[in-house]
């Protein structure tokens, strides 16, 4: 929990250890500062390997970048960054995970964060290439599906966002896992493909 107040913190993580402290192994504490670069700053020094931040914000700041807390942590953070739909009352739990990649190592790297995950929860894994053409798509997809053989693919026709936000919610996929390309350095106006998806799926 990250708060300006240390004090006006402490009710509420006391709460969450009352709640999920017999299940999960759980330390909590208060930090002071900016949410987003708390949780950036507290994921470096303690050497985690994953952020979970909530969606709540992230419609509102659709034109806007950079004014939600899950994209400021998703495009400053170092590791990986799960954005968590909290806002439409989905209930925890995957069991179908979509993937895409476009062949390049920051993809082929979400590929393969995508089927661990997949793998610890018995999920299964669709992986998805876009605009590629039937022949490049193939040639992107063989490789995948002969190292991950439980996994699916599928290539798919027009805008990257569009095409995966709309087989996401086509086939009600439970997780969206794309590599984190575009997410630092120089973006468009508009953002990378990782950022229009959050906003969107």
């Amino acid at each position: 929990h990250y708060h300006d107040d240390h004090v006006a913190g402490m009710p509420l993580l006391r709460d969450v250890e009352a709640v999920h402290g017999a299940r999960a192994r759980l330390s909590t504490g208060a930090v002071e500062g900016p949410a987003a670069e708390a949780l950036v700053s507290l994921a470096v020094e303690g050497g985690f390997d994953l952020v979970v931040v909530g969606n709540r914000g992230m419609d509102r700041a659709a034109w806007i970048p950079g004014a939600s807390i899950p994209e400021r942590v998703s495009n400053r953070a170092s590791g990986s960054v799960l954005i968590v739909d909290t806002m439409h009352g989905q209930e925890p739990g995957w069991s179908r995970v979509l993937v895409a990649t476009d062949g390049t190592p920051s993809a082929q790297a979400g590929v393969g964060v995508a089927h661990h995950l997949s793998g610890l929860v018995g999920a299964e894994m669709t992986v998805a290439t876009v605009n590629a053409g039937r022949r490049t798509g193939g040639r992107i997809l063989h490789p995948l599906l002969r190292r991950f053989p439980g996994a699916s693919g599928v290539v798919l026709p027009g805008s990257p966002t569009n095409a995966l936000c709309d087989l996401a919610e086509s086939r009600s996929y439970d997780l969206v896992v794309l590599g984190s390309r575009g997410m630092a350095g120089p973006r468009r106006p508009w953002g990378s493909l990782p950022v229009r998806v959050a906003h969107r799926a």
